[in-house]
């Protein structure tokens, strides 16, 4: 049992590279892809999970096309996984670079956990590349709190208009499960701390909204209507 949505079969998914189901043709106006975290089989597969925040993200009156980025997820091993993670990254950002110079299309990217550090290294590759996404938001980003104003500020000033971080302090899974990792504190349970981060960042607390790492997606218990209110 998981607490996602089931996708319908032909949902559209974006896996590393290569896309399948349903996907979106022409030049939308908007596109949102989804991007999951760490063990994403054990939480609910990547599809059900992007197909859960197409379905808050239409609740809340988004109209626009929502599809999902898929990688493997699901090495046990945090550190192998972090960097299967920024492997992935790379896969997206190649993907992205493809899109946004054949398509007139506004991207919107909204990532989950481990789904951050995939998101944030496609940043800073399109950024080296001279391309930008519309807007990243994270939700239980785990990420290192003291990283977002070092090594992910020129992804986020320069791979994207704007970049929302949305963190609760209710997070248990990033309060034990990242701390024992790392030994550090995540940027989706505090927020960023340490070197200041770009002018193209903002903090927004949801610990009234979120009292669990699953939650940040879910319809009518989660904080993507306050994300939508952003757009």
């Amino acid at each position: 049992m998981h607490c996602f949505l089931d996708a319908p079969d032909d949902f559209p998914y974006i896996w590393y590279t290569s896309v399948s189901g349903s996907f979106p043709s022409g030049d939308p106006t908007e596109i949102l892809i989804f991007v999951h975290g760490w063990q994403e089989k054990l939480s609910g597969g990547g599809r059900d999970q992007a197909y859960t925040c197409k379905r808050a993200v239409r609740d809340s009156g988004y109209p626009h096309p929502v599809v999902g980025f898929g990688y493997d997820s699901n090495n046990p091993w945090w550190w192998s996984a972090k960097d299967d993670a920024e492997e992935a990254g790379h896969s997206f950002a190649d993907w992205l670079t493809g899109y946004v110079d054949s398509h007139r299309t506004y991207v919107r990217l909204v990532a989950h956990s481990l789904g951050a550090r995939v998101s944030l290294t496609a940043l800073n590759d399109l950024a080296s590349r001279g391309r930008s996404v519309g807007t990243l938001d994270l939700l239980g980003g785990a990420v290192d709190a003291d990283e977002i104003g070092d090594q992910w500020s020129t992804g986020i000033q320069n791979g994207a208009d704007h970049v929302n971080n949305w963190h609760s302090d209710n997070d248990s899974v990033l309060d034990s499960f990242y701390w024992a990792g790392e030994a550090e504190e995540a940027v989706g349970e505090e927020g960023a701390q340490g070197p200041h981060p770009p002018s193209t960042y903002s903090d927004h607390d949801v610990t009234d909204t979120i009292d669990a790492h699953c939650e940040y997606i879910l319809p009518e218990r989660g904080c993507l209507p306050q994300v939508v209110d952003t757009f």
